[in-house]
């Protein structure tokens, strides 16, 4: 399987191109809440460089530097929060599965034992990924969304998550027929149907260069996800 749209390399171009404007976002120059939310995820999960993303190939299943993250754009719905995420490809037995790790940061206004207004802020994750085998060898051998308490198993928990959270059941299937369609699935599920980092994402395939880096149809399959076109 290495067609473009399961192509790793059509994944880390994608991921690059967000990469790029990790802390530039529209939202930033809007929102004081966005700002200090951003600043304080910043401050526990390192950034990871584009650069890094950007000259990974075909064979390179695992580029992210440890302990690296993208930054998405703070969202205020419901109070604020920002995604941070992960990718990767692991081969199991023989078959390779695409995994999104995702983690969704939330502030919370409280007050502290003097009464005095303190933000909190804790975490909840998410891992979006592909079938994990044939049909009829997995009991996850579909695409789907888990539940998760930290990006790696013996990893640090996400701050004040609890640890009694499920992380094998419940597997949510997803609507996704390739890989690129679990990227986009993750980024509109963390934002909604107006998902401005898939908006924007599609708006930055059209670019003459980077349709030439990715091909046609990744334009038109991130186009599709966003609802552009």
């Amino acid at each position: 399987m290495n067609d473009e749209l399961n192509s790793p390399r059509t994944i880390w171009v994608l991921l690059a191109e967000l990469a790029k404007r990790q802390f530039d976002w529209d939202i930033h120059d809007r929102e004081i809440g966005a700002r200090r939310i951003r600043d304080e995820v910043r401050r526990h999960f390192n950034p990871v460089p584009f650069e890094r993303l950007d000259s990974a190939k075909d064979s390179d299943y695992s580029v992210f530097p440890v302990n690296s993250f993208l930054h998405l754009p703070p969202d205020n719905k419901g109070g604020w929060k920002q995604p941070i995420l992960r990718a990767s490809f692991d081969v199991i037995d023989g078959h390779t599965v695409f995994r999104v790790k995702a983690a969704i940061l939330v502030e919370n206004k409280e007050r502290n034992e003097k009464g005095e207004a303190i933000y909190v802020h804790r975490g909840i994750g998410i891992r979006f990924e592909s079938q994990e085998g044939p049909a009829g060898k997995s009991i996850h051998d579909y695409a789907h969304a888990q539940l998760s308490c930290a990006f790696d198993k013996g990893s640090p928990r996400l701050p004040h998550c609890p640890s009694w959270l499920p992380d094998v059941h419940p597997a949510i299937p997803i609507e996704a027929e390739n890989r690129v369609d679990i990227l986009c699935c993750a980024l509109k599920s963390l934002y909604g149907a107006r998902s401005e980092p898939l908006k924007w994402l599609a708006s930055a395939v059209k670019n003459r260069t980077l349709c030439r880096s990715l091909g046609v149809e990744t334009g038109r399959r991130v186009s599709r996800w966003a609802g552009v076109g």
